[in-house]
């Protein structure tokens, strides 16, 4: 039953992570920080660094502010929720929460 340890040898403290949570963790913030890169280039106004017409420029900064301000909640929701995610907070389901809320009211207002 207790393949040969006696049944009173508890292990104490935090179970070690599956190999999966650590995948999906580091796979997960290398995507969510493109997404930080592109928002903070649009922000600091480096789009003709980027190698975008003036046209895209114009439309990329015509953005309304509650546009904008879901998709900061969206992009830095997510990098949060991938870092709290590695952390094994129980923060990183808010986070990610905070993220999806975000993602889905952009995507309802386009």
């Amino acid at each position: 039953m207790g393949e040969g340890k006696p049944m009173n040898d508890a292990t104490f403290g935090p179970a070690k992570a599956p190999w999966h949570l650590w995948l999906v963790g580091v796979v997960t913030l290398l995507f969510n920080a493109m997404g930080i890169v592109s928002y903070l280039t649009t922000k600091l106004g480096m789009l003709a660094e980027m190698g975008m017409t003036p046209d895209q420029i114009a439309f990329m900064e015509s953005y309304p502010a509650w546009a904008s301000a879901l998709w900061a909640l969206g992009v830095w929701g997510a990098f949060s929720g991938s870092v709290l995610l590695l952390l094994r907070s129980k923060w990183a389901v808010a986070a990610m929460t905070v993220a999806l809320v975000g993602l889905i009211g952009l995507t309802i207002g386009e």
